[in-house]
């Protein structure tokens, strides 16, 4: 039944355009001399499609599967099934969709860390800011000093630890925020 989810869950993203947020973020990763890296929640490639660079899914990506046996990491749009074979390992039926699932351990999270103590700014876009360890991030990276900008829809429950907010749809509010930034630079 997992692999039945996930696979239906490809079908209906492999044809979805990324938004304006997304473009904005290649623009400001292409415009700015700063180094610019993206950490997501969302599991599907609208990053990637939009050009973004330096993305790391801590909670995995719709377009994967990993071997349980060996670790192994195969990018596919394809189902994947309990009748697949791992070409590393040889081992049949042991892939799942590289997705965290409850009880895992997000992807990325040391590179997450390192990110989080150097950012000088740390930007939020379009989350409840209540999924743990996510919701923390914005803590961390403050706790290093970064200036905290939240774009959402309403203010999030830990909106104590964002120093500015712009409330509204990040798709409208966050393209014209990229493009004052690149204009001041």
């Amino acid at each position: 039944y997992v692999h039945d989810f996930y696979n239906e869950m490809k079908k209906e993203l492999i044809d979805v355009k990324p938004n304006k947020a997304h473009l904005a973020i290649t623009e400001l990763q292409k415009n700015s001399p700063a180094d610019i890296s993206v950490i997501t929640q969302n599991v599907d490639t609208l990053h990637e499609k939009a050009g973004n660079e330096n993305v790391y899914h801590i909670h995995g990506q719709i377009n994967q599967a990993v071997c349980m046996n060996c670790g192994n990491v195969i990018a596919t749009w394809d189902d994947v099934t309990t009748e697949d074979i791992c070409q590393n390992c040889g081992v049949l039926g042991m892939f799942k969709p590289n997705i965290v699932f409850f009880g895992e351990s997000l992807l990325c999270m040391n590179k997450v860390d390192e990110l989080l103590r150097k950012c000088d700014l740390f930007i939020s876009i379009g989350t409840s800011g209540v999924v743990f360890p996510a919701n923390t991030f914005v803590r961390t990276a403050k706790y290093h000093h970064a200036e905290t900008i939240e774009f959402n829809l309403k203010s999030t429950a830990n909106n104590y630890d964002f120093d500015k907010h712009i409330i509204g749809k990040a798709g409208e509010t966050f393209p014209q925020y990229v493009k004052d930034l690149i204009s001041c630079e």
